[in-house]
C-alpha cells in the first residue's frame, strides 16, 4: 500500500492526515494485481504491470485472479483460494 497526505486534511496536532493511494493485492501462485489512484480521480487497474482495460469486459480472468469493475470507480479482485479485495474511489482517495 502506498500513502500520500490526504488533500487540505490534519490531525488536531496540525500533522497531514494520510490517505491510500495505491493498493496491491497478490496471492502466491497468482498474478499482481495493483490499483493507483491518478491524478483526475479515477482508479487505474494494471496485472503484472500492464493496464487492464475494462471498455469491452467487466470482469476479467488472469493466473488464478479475477478481475471486476463493479461501475462507480469500485474494483474488486477474487483470487482462487477465495480471498478478495474490493476498493473504491473515496473523496480522493482508495478505501
Amino acid at each position: 500500500m502506498e500513502v500520500e497526505p490526504a488533500p487540505g486534511q490534519t490531525f488536531d496536532s496540525g500533522s497531514p492526515a494520510t490517505v491510500f493511494s495505491a493498493i496491491v493485492a497478490q496471492q502466491t501462485d497468482a498474478d499482481t494485481v495493483q490499483f493507483t489512484f491518478s491524478t483526475d480521480g479515477r482508479i487505474i487497474t494494471a496485472v503484472d504491470g500492464v493496464l487492464v482495460d475494462f471498455e469491452m469486459l467487466t470482469e476479467q480472468s488472469f493466473t488464478n485472479v479475477v478481475v471486476m469493475d463493479k461501475g462507480n470507480e469500485t474494483y474488486m479482485v477474487t483470487f482462487s483460494s477465495g480471498a478478495y479485495v474490493e476498493v473504491q474511489s473515496n473523496n480522493g482517495f482508495i478505501s
